[in-house]
């Protein structure tokens, strides 16, 4: 990941599906860890054992996409 970014986009999907608690909760954590942790957090360590469901939003951004699945990909 480029210095500079929060995450990347799989962490943000994770983000965006995380249930039992709100994200905000679970940033503040994060960043009051952060501040007292050498090095800083990591939104991967942040989510921890979060439970994630399925994003009706992500599902249909995914399915629109031009990329073939590797198992329907032809050989030229």
């Amino acid at each position: 990941m480029p210095s500079g970014e929060l995450c990347g986009w799989v962490r943000m999907e994770d983000a965006v599906t995380v249930t039992g608690t709100s994200l905000s909760t679970i940033l503040l954590a994060g960043a009051q860890a952060g501040a007292v942790t050498p090095g800083g957090w990591s939104l991967r360590t942040a989510l921890g054992d979060h439970p994630l469901e399925m994003n009706p939003i992500l599902d249909q951004a995914w399915e629109a996409t031009p990329f073939v699945a590797p198992e329907t990909a032809t050989q030229p």
